[in-house]
């Protein structure tokens, strides 16, 4: 590939870059995909560059991934297998994940109080709420306490 084509992807990476935080392996994905005649070389130089120029950050993605899951009422497990197939390394997971101070009963109460509140009356909401919580990624202990005693 040459110094154009080697350009203009690097440019489509800031551009991609400036509109959402993307892991490397992101990135790296959808400039093979764009750009097919990049070779491996010149796929680590662009991430090199955007490392060392701050446009790219595994870290910071995985926080700004975190935080949004977190504020959209996902749960730890499905949060964790989010940041497995964007790319992030286990102990960046760790580190943002389960050295996070987020009160994850907190988050499936407020859940199942916001959108489920009939599931405490109810037992076919309770299983409706039940079922939710598991698919945004909660334990099976936190969808209990979450939703307490079925009806």
């Amino acid at each position: 590939m040459g110094e154009t084509e080697s350009n203009e992807a690097l440019q489509a990476a800031i551009r991609m870059l400036g509109r959402r935080e993307h892991s490397e392996a992101e990135v790296r994905q959808k400039l093979t995909r764009n750009f097919r005649a990049l070779g491996t070389d010149a796929l680590d130089d662009i991430a090199a560059t955007l490392i060392r120029d701050g446009y790219l950050s595994d870290d910071r993605f995985a926080e700004s991934l975190v935080r949004s899951r977190v504020a959209k009422g996902y749960g730890p497990y499905y949060i964790r297998r989010e940041l497995a197939m964007k790319g992030i390394r286990q102990d960046l997971v760790a580190q943002y994940l389960d050295g996070a101070d987020i009160d994850w009963q907190d988050v499936a109460t407020r859940i199942v109080e916001r959108r489920h509140a009939d599931a405490f009356n109810d037992a076919d909401a309770w299983v409706k709420a039940a079922r939710y919580l598991q698919r945004r990624g909660f334990s099976g202990e936190l969808v209990v306490k979450a939703v307490g005693a079925r009806p």
